[in-house]
């Protein structure tokens, strides 16, 4: 729980069979500073719900939608949006490269809301997500990093 009673949480899930690799500690490094912008700003202060529940699939396609389920009961609102599990395949050993693939989902899920439910716009959040996208695309090379142990 953040200090202005909001809070975040983001987790992942698969829908169809596949390795998830380390995308489960790359969203965990990426939450705590995701966090404290949201923390550091009014974003949330203007919703009507003082919890987002983000789950971030990886499914048989992508999908464009991003689905959202507000819970007024528990001050909640739910989202999920859906990345092709081929994608994440593709990246899921090079952490770079996966950094940029969940910041590019993150962004697209963080403007949704902001639009959906009229908030400020946090242009911290979206240069700091957008950053580790653009590092990628302007890295050299493509060598994956050493599987795990």
């Amino acid at each position: 729980m953040q200090p202005h009673g909001k809070s975040l949480l983001v987790g992942l899930a698969g829908t169809v069979q596949g390795r998830l690799g380390w995308a489960g500690d790359e969203i965990g490094k990426l939450v705590p500073r995701l966090e404290e912008i949201i923390s550091n700003s009014a974003w949330l202060n203007a919703a009507d719900f003082d919890t987002i529940h983000y789950v971030m699939r990886f499914g048989a396609a992508a999908e464009d939608r991003i689905y959202c389920r507000r819970r007024p009961e528990y001050q909640e609102l739910e989202v999920a949006s859906q990345v092709q599990m081929s994608q994440l395949h593709e990246v899921f050993l090079n952490r770079e490269k996966l950094r940029a693939l969940l910041c590019n989902e993150l962004l697209r899920m963080f403007e949704h809301l902001t639009r959906k439910y009229k908030l400020e716009p946090l242009p911290e959040l979206t240069e700091m997500l957008s950053s580790y996208i653009i590092a990628q695309q302007s890295a050299p090379g493509d060598a994956p990093q050493a599987a795990r142990p």
